[in-house]
């Protein structure tokens, strides 16, 4: 029995959220005619558009035959959101009902939904009493980005200063030269000579390459000037999802800043050799010429 109450599907994500079964309403106060196992909500072809629906999982076990049940959905505050889901089950009537095996039983969110927590509430009849179970689950907007964390060193660390955010990569003195063209930033400390006030950084290659950098001196040809710029109030990497997100956020500088000082927290904004943009968040930092950051890539 499909049941369908909005027009359009969207890829989104239905999973189980960890943790118990929650019962949002008395289980059958005049004497459970139907006992639940295992109800349970699980992924099933998640980033498939048009069939991303995931499974229903568990197991009625009536006193008697069961000879009905009925799904819903209700939302925080136990508000119905049943219409903005598609369940799709077949109803059978037996004494123990399989929900997966025996009715390939499926929910999927439609368009309009919203991410977040969700309750799953199931009633079935057996000797003419209705027993309630529900189970929680979220739903999660699916993304094509890739997020990597990365360690790229000063100066005169061990870690690589130069950052390739198409692959992602970090490559060392040693290794840069032989990938110039694919190098899209540097990390590198001032000590406040060369016009750079003392400071860690985040550098165009050209800049690191003019300024001197110690890690560019096997640099032979031309250094990418790339573009990039710090994020102001980025609220989070939790809050893009796909590549349209992050382009959405670019804005094509009139006058390219080819350097800017980093510190744990920052967020920049990329665009990379290859014409991607990317989100790169400083997540940890240790100052100075032998210092090191972590941070994250999403592209």
């Amino acid at each position: 029995m499909k049941k369908v109450l909005a027009l359009h599907s969207v890829a989104l994500m239905v999973a189980l959220l960890t943790g118990c079964n929650e019962t949002t309403s008395p289980t059958d106060p005049a004497g459970n005619s139907v006992s639940f196992s295992n109800l349970a909500v699980s992924p099933d072809s998640i980033y498939t558009v048009s069939s991303a629906f995931g499974r229903i999982n568990g197991t009625l076990t009536g006193t008697s035959t069961i000879t009905a049940y009925t799904f819903t959905v209700h939302g925080k505050n136990g508000v119905d959101a049943s219409s903005m889901f598609e369940i799709d089950d077949s109803v059978v009537q037996k004494k123990v009902v399989d929900l997966n095996a025996d009715a390939n039983a499926r929910i999927r969110g439609l368009f309009g939904v919203t991410r977040g927590k969700y309750y799953l509430i199931l009633k079935a009849t057996s000797d003419g009493k209705v027993s309630t179970d529900s189970v929680a689950f979220t739903v999660i907007q699916p993304t094509d980005l890739v997020t990597t964390t990365l360690v790229a060193g000063s100066n005169q660390s061990v870690e690589g200063s130069s950052i390739d955010l198409d692959e992602p990569a970090i490559y060392t003195a040693a290794t840069s030269a032989a990938n110039l063209t694919a190098i899209d930033l540097c990390y590198a400390h001032s000590t406040g000579a060369n016009g750079i006030p003392a400071g860690d950084y985040l550098f165009s290659p050209d800049k690191a390459k003019s300024t001197g950098n110690n890690f560019t001196s096997g640099w032979t040809g031309t250094a990418n000037a790339t573009a990039f710029y710090k994020l102001q109030n980025f609220p989070g990497f939790d809050t893009v999802y796909t590549k349209a997100d992050v382009a959405a956020l670019w804005t094509e500088p009139t006058e390219p800043t080819p350097d800017a000082l980093v510190a744990s927290g920052d967020v920049f904004i990329a665009k990379t050799e290859q014409g991607a943009i990317a989100i790169i968040q400083i997540t940890a930092q240790t100052p100075g010429g032998a210092g090191t950051i972590t941070f994250k890539v999403a592209n």
